[in-house]
C-alpha cells in the first residue's frame, strides 16, 4: 500500500470516530504513521472523548463505528481526564501516541 492510501484509511477511521464519539482529539500513531509498517500491520488510533462508558463498551462502539473500513485496527478511547493522567506515564499508549503520532482531529 502506498503512503497516500494509508493516509486515506487513517482519515476515514478518524472521521467515523469523531462522528461516533464527538471526539475532542484523534491521533494516528504506530508503524503506519511512522512509515515502517509491514503489509499486515494494523492502524493504531487514539481517541479522546467525553464518555462515562466502561472501557469495554468504548472499544465495542469504536469497532462498530469503523466496521465498514475493512482493515485491522487498534483503537483506544480515553476520557480527557484519563488522557491527561496517562500522558504523564512514559509506558502508556497515550504517551507513545502523543509523542510519535499525528493529530488527525482536534476540536476547537
Amino acid at each position: 500500500m502506498t503512503r497516500s492510501h494509508d493516509e486515506y484509511i487513517a482519515g476515514e477511521l478518524a472521521s467515523r470516530l469523531v462522528a461516533a464519539f464527538g471526539a475532542r482529539r484523534v491521533v494516528w500513531f504506530g508503524s503506519r504513521v511512522r512509515g515502517d509498517a509491514r503489509p499486515d500491520a494494523d492502524w493504531d488510533m487514539l481517541v479522546v472523548a467525553e464518555t462515562d462508558e466502561p472501557q469495554a463498551q468504548r472499544m465495542y462502539r469504536a469497532q462498530c463505528a469503523t466496521s465498514d473500513v475493512r482493515v485491522a485496527k487498534d483503537i483506544a478511547v480515553f476520557t480527557p481526564a484519563e488522557h491527561a493522567m496517562l500522558l504523564t506515564w512514559k509506558s502508556s499508549v497515550v504517551f507513545e501516541a502523543e509523542r510519535t503520532g499525528r493529530v488527525l482531529h482536534e476540536a476547537a
